[in-house]
């Protein structure tokens, strides 16, 4: 095994442009395809390299007749060159945003179950206090939005937490509990009814969270629970706005977050059913990564939704 040069990583001095090279000739893995991209020419990029390895005392990419492959040296290398390159980006648009007057930016993973019925109050305080304050939103599932939280391409996410999101290395605030309730379109014919009973929804169509999913696991007991057959006509899916859309244009029934079904009844948009499922509570809450401080706007959106939370405006 080489012998690292510790000298070599005290004084290498690393640049962005040494790193976006790194980066480049491990995702092109050819050296004509890389001098193309970076602009310089082949003998440069080899030259580069050389003097990389040289000042590192480690060999970071196979040379063949089929083009190049990192070493482990090599991977390694990528793999830090890849989070400094993003965090220069965050610090560019951080400066550039403190330098326009605004207080910074956020990058908000939001969780798609619950956003609509979040989101929205709580960036509007964000926005009176600081409206130069930058904001991005993913909106997503926590299995695409966490691998970003850990690599910090997110502030935070927020959403309805499972209690699978209590891993070692996150911190989070609840900041209320959402249940499930059954909702219709509103020209259905179990809309207006002040009275609906279990048996009424027998041998109606549903759009039903997938099979093994926590929002399906009280459906499934409470037709258990009422001796009824389980639908067989079904759309399974997670997503809120394809169920909500859905149940408008068809007889169907949904099962929905407790936040976004009432949110969607007071756009008019469905109807939230009388009618009970078992107790099931989740925390509607933020995570974020506790090895790293939250940005002072970051901090700031915070205090909006715990805000909100004391004011009684996040429904639940």
């Amino acid at each position: 095994m080489q012998e690292l040069n510790f000298s070599g990583f005290v004084n290498l001095g690393l640049k962005p442009k040494q790193l976006q090279l790194i980066v480049a000739l491990d995702e092109l893995r050819n050296i004509s395809k890389v001098a193309n991209y970076v602009r310089i020419t082949q003998p440069a990029v080899s030259k580069s390299l050389n003097e990389l390895e040289i000042d590192l005392g480690v060999k970071l990419f196979d040379r063949s007749s089929r083009g190049i492959a990192p070493t482990i040296y090599g991977e390694c290398l990528v793999q830090y060159a890849k989070k400094i390159l993003i965090e220069f980006t965050n610090l560019r648009n951080e400066l550039r945003s403190l330098k326009s007057g605004a207080f910074g930016s956020i990058k908000i993973g939001a969780l798609t179950a619950t956003a609509p019925s979040i989101l929205p109050q709580s960036l509007r305080l964000l926005k009176e206090t600081s409206p130069l304050i930058n904001v991005l939103i993913k909106e997503g599932l926590m299995e695409t939005l966490l691998p970003e939280l850990w690599s910090n391409k997110l502030d935070l996410i927020i959403g309805r937490l499972a209690p699978s999101n209590e891993t070692e290395g996150l911190a989070s605030i609840n900041l209320s509990y959402d249940s499930s309730l059954i909702v219709c379109g509103p020209k259905n014919k179990l809309a207006n009814r002040k009275k609906t009973t279990w048996s009424d929804l027998e041998g109606l169509p549903w759009i039903l969270p997938p099979s093994g999913t926590l929002l399906r696991e009280p459906l499934e007991q409470a037709f258990k629970a009422h001796k009824l057959t389980f639908p067989n006509n079904t759309i399974e899916t997670l997503s809120i706005q394809i169920s909500t859309a859905y149940v408008q244009c068809s007889d169907a029934l949904a099962v929905l977050p407790s936040s976004s079904a009432l949110y969607y009844q007071n756009l008019g948009l469905i109807k939230v059913l009388p009618i009970e499922l078992f107790e099931y509570h989740r925390p509607i809450g933020i995570l974020w990564n506790a090895k790293k401080s939250l940005t002072p706007s970051a901090k700031l959106l915070v205090e909006c939704l715990e805000s909100l939370v004391d004011k009684n405006q996040i429904p639940s």
